[in-house]
C-alpha cells in the first residue's frame, strides 16, 4: 500500500513537472500555499510572504530558464536540420562534378574521333586530287600539248 501511494505520488509529481508549467508551476504551487497559510497565521504572515515572494521569483526564473532550454533546444534542431541538408546538397554537388567530368571526356573523345575522320577525308581529297591531275596528264594527247 504504502508502495502504491509512492509510485502514485512519484508519477504525479513526474506528471506535474512534465506539465505546461514544469518546475516553475510547481514552485508557484508551493507560492500560492504560502500566500494562503499566511494569510490564514496572522503572526507568520510576513515571514511567509516574504518566503512566498522569493519564491515566486525563483520559479519565474526557473520558468524562464525552462523555456529557454526549449528555444535552444528548437535552435540546435534547426541547426542539425540544416547541416542535413547542406551535407545532401554537397553530396548532389560532387555526384555533378562527377557527372560533369565523365561529360568532359566524353567530349573529348568524341572532339578527337572527329579529327581523325578530318584526317582521313583530307587524305582522300589529296589522293582524288593527285589522282584528277594524273588522269588529266593522260588525257592531254602529245599534240595538245605542242600547240
Amino acid at each position: 500500500m504504502i508502495i502504491t501511494i509512492g509510485r502514485f505520488a512519484k508519477q504525479s509529481l513526474a506528471t506535474l513537472k512534465n506539465s505546461l508549467f514544469g518546475i516553475g508551476g510547481i514552485a508557484l504551487l508551493v507560492i500560492i500555499g504560502l500566500y494562503i497559510i499566511g494569510a490564514l497565521i496572522k503572526p507568520a504572515r510576513w515571514y511567509l510572504v516574504g518566503i512566498a515572494s522569493g519564491l515566486l521569483l525563483l520559479g519565474g526564473g526557473l520558468l524562464a530558464l525552462s523555456y529557454v532550454k526549449l528555444w535552444l533546444n528548437d535552435q540546435r534542431m534547426k541547426v542539425s536540420d540544416i547541416n542535413k541538408q547542406v551535407s545532401n546538397i554537397n553530396k548532389q554537388v560532387s555526384g555533378l562534378k562527377k557527372d560533369i567530368s565523365v561529360i568532359k571526356d566524353d567530349i573529348s573523345l568524341i572532339g578527337y574521333d572527329i579529327l581523325k575522320e578530318q584526317d582521313k577525308l583530307a587524305e582522300k581529297v589529296s589522293r582524288l586530287e593527285n589522282q584528277s591531275s594524273k588522269d588529266k596528264i593522260a588525257d592531254q594527247s602529245p599534240n595538245d600539248s605542242i600547240e
